[in-house]
């Protein structure tokens, strides 16, 4: 976690309020395995994190699959839809309808600890 993060998660163990606290960060700015030549080397496939005491420990989904046959154009191919993730959350921590937001229907992922939301 990097710093501000952990500053973050600190702050809101002290104010009492980390349980009540999801983090979710998502970055649109995937890398790519090897030199695009452009010199950016901007990819598919992002980090993604989802952070708080409501949230199950571990890694959800498969690992990124890096063997070049199965590279996307030479991207690391998406591993989990974001657009389940965003279903999770919206419907399940913050009781909205993901449907209606997202225009149709995602599958949620198995992210919350029993009895958190």
């Amino acid at each position: 976690m990097t710093g501000g993060l952990a500053a973050f998660v600190d702050d809101l163990k002290a104010l009492g309020q980390l349980d009540r606290t999801t983090v979710m960060t998502f970055s649109e700015f995937g890398r790519r395995l090897k030199e695009n030549g452009s010199g950016t080397d901007h990819g598919k496939a992002a980090p993604l994190f989802v952070m708080g005491s409501a949230i199950k420990p571990g890694f959800h989904g498969a690992g990124p699959e890096l063997r070049p046959e199965k590279l996307d154009h030479d991207d690391v191919p998406f591993g989990q839809d974001f657009r389940s993730l965003y279903a999770t959350m919206l419907g399940e921590w913050l009781h909205a309808d993901d449907k209606k937001v997202l225009g149709q229907s995602f599958p949620r992922m198995d992210l919350f600890q029993p009895g958190t939301v």
